[in-house]
C-alpha cells in the first residue's frame, strides 16, 4: 500500500505543479480581475458537476466490486446529461429572479456572461463523464489510470495556457475558455480506454437494482460533497456581493496556495478509499485510517506552517502586485488548511463502509457556521471574513466527524494522540 501512497504521491506533486504554474500564468498576464472570472466559473462549474455526481460519483467506487459497473454507468450518464441541462439553464435565469429584489443595480447578480453558458455546459459534462471513468478504475483499485488521467487533464490545462497567453499574448480570458475546451474534449476521450480494458462484459439484467443502489449510495454520499462544497466556496459568492470580483482573484488564490498541502492528503484518501471499499474486515479498516490520520495530521501542520512563514514578497513576485495580501489570507485559512486535510482521511472511512450518513451532517454543520459568518464578517472584513469563516467552520465540521468517528470505532482518546504506529 505504502508503494501506492507514494505513486500516487508522485502524481499529485506533478498536478500540484502544474496547478501552481496555471495560478501564476493567469495572474500575471490576466491580473486579479480574470482570476476573479476563472474562479467564479470554476466554482460554478464544479457546483454543476457535484450535482451531476448525486447519482453514481463516489459511490460508483463502493459498488464496482459488488455489480457490473455498466449497469451503474447507465443511470449514472443520463442523470448527468438531464441536470447538467437543468444547471446551466437555472444559473441563466437566476440573475432575472434574484436582481429585480435587490434595489442598488451595484449588487446585481451577473456570475456567468451568456456568452460563458455554452462553454460551462460543456465542461461540466465532459467532465462528469470523465469523473465516472474515473471512479470505476478506483473501484477496480486501478490507481494507476486515475493517476496518468489527472496528470494528463493539468498538464493539458497547462500547455494551452502557455500557448495562448505566454506565446500568442491573447490576455483575455478567452484564452482561458480555449485551453479548457482542449483540456477537457482530450481527457474524456482518453478515460474512455479505463472501460476498454475492463474485462467485464456489457450486463444490464437486474438493472433496477443498481439503479436503485446507485441512486441510494450516490446521492446520500454526494450530498455531502456538496455541502462541503458550499461550505468552502460560497464565500467567493459573498465576496462577490459586498466586494468585488477582484478580492475573489485574491483569495481564491490563497485557497489555491492553501490547498497545495493536501497532496499527501489526497495521495493517502485515495488509496485508502480505493482499500476500505474492497476490505470488509472492520478492525483492519479501523486500523489503517488511524494510522493514515497521524501521518496525515503531522504533516499537514509542518507544510501549513511552512506555507504561512514565507515573506509577503515571495508572493508578490511569483503572482504580480495585484495579490500583496495573499501573506496575511493565509494565516487566517491555515486552521482551516489542516481541520479540512484531517476530516478528509476520516470522512473517505466512512464513504468506504457506505457510512456516507455521517459526511453529510458533518458538512451541514460547517455549511450553517459559513453562511452566517459569511454574512456577518464579509460585508465588515472583506477577505479576512472570509478566512476567518471558514477556519470556524471547518473545525466545527472536523469535530463533529471525528467524535462520530471515535464512537463507530470504539478508540480511546489517547490512541488518537499518541505517535506510536501500529
Amino acid at each position: 500500500m505504502l508503494k501506492t501512497i507514494l505513486k500516487t504521491f508522485g502524481s499529485k506533486v506533478g498536478i500540484a505543479l502544474f496547478t501552481f504554474a496555471n495560478l501564476i500564468i493567469t495572474s500575471q498576464t490576466l491580473g486579479a480581475e480574470g482570476r476573479g472570472f476563472i474562479s467564479i466559473f470554476v466554482a460554478s462549474m464544479t457546483f454543476i458537476i457535484l450535482i451531476n455526481g448525486l447519482v453514481g460519483s463516489s459511490a460508483i467506487v463502493y459498488l464496482t466490486p459488488r455489480t457490473n459497473f455498466y449497469k451503474l454507468l447507465l443511470p449514472s450518464y443520463l442523470w448527468a446529461i438531464f441536470s447538467n441541462c437543468l444547471c446551466v439553464y437555472l444559473i441563466h435565469i437566476a440573475p432575472n429572479f434574484i436582481n429585480p429584489w435587490i434595489e442598488n443595480p451595484i449588487y446585481h447578480i451577473t456570475p456567468i456572461p451568456n456568452e460563458y453558458l455554452w462553454a460551462l455546459w460543456t465542461f461540466a459534462l465532459l467532465s462528469t463523464l470523465t469523473h465516472l471513468h474515473l471512479m470505476v478504475a478506483l473501484g477496480k483499485q486501478q490507481i494507476q489510470f486515475y493517476n496518468i488521467l489527472a496528470f494528463l487533464q493539468i498538464g493539458l490545462l497547462t500547455l494551452s495556457l502557455s500557448i495562448f497567453l505566454l506565446i500568442l499574448k491573447q490576455y483575455t480570458v478567452d484564452s482561458f475558455i480555449y485551453s479548457m475546451y482542449i483540456t477537457h474534449g482530450m481527457t474524456f476521450l482518453a478515460s474512455f480506454y479505463i472501460l476498454y480494458v475492463q474485462p467485464e462484459k456489457i450486463e444490464l439484467r437486474k438493472i433496477k437494482v443498481a439503479i436503485k443502489a446507485v441512486v441510494h449510495y450516490g446521492v446520500i454520499d454526494q450530498l455531502s460533497n456538496i455541502i462541503q462544497f458550499l461550505n468552502s466556496r460560497s464565500s467567493y459568492y459573498f465576496l462577490l456581493y459586498y466586494v468585488g470580483q477582484k478580492d475573489i482573484g485574491v483569495f481564491s488564490a490563497t485557497v489555491t496556495l492553501s490547498e497545495a498541502v493536501f497532496l499527501v492528503t489526497r495521495s493517502i484518501a485515495m488509496v485508502q478509499y480505493s482499500k476500505v471499499s474492497n476490505t470488509k474486515q472492520s478492525d483492519k479498516n479501523i486500523d489503517l485510517t488511524l494510522q493514515l490520520f497521524k501521518i496525515n495530521g503531522m504533516l499537514l501542520i509542518v507544510c501549513t506552517t511552512f506555507l504561512c512563514l514565507t515573506p509577503p514578497i515571495v508572493f508578490e513576485w511569483v503572482f504580480g502586485k495585484d495579490f500583496s495580501q495573499i501573506s496575511d489570507t493565509l494565516k487566517y485559512i491555515a486552521v482551516s488548511t489542516v481541520m479540512v486535510g484531517c476530516y478528509s482521511i476520516i470522512n473517505h472511512y466512512f464513504s468506504g463502509i457506505g457510512k456516507f450518513q455521517y459526511n453529510v451532517y458533518a458538512t451541514l454543520l460547517g455549511l450553517i457556521v459559513t453562511v452566517f459568518g459569511c454574512y456577518f464578517l464579509i460585508p465588515n472584513y472583506g477577505i479576512k471574513g472570509a478566512g476567518i469563516t471558514v477556519s470556524i467552520a471547518n473545525t466545527v465540521l472536523f469535530i463533529y466527524i471525528l467524535i462520530a468517528f471515535k464512537r463507530q470505532s470504539k478508540l480511546e482518546w489517547k490512541e488518537f494522540l499518541t505517535l506510536k504506529f501500529n
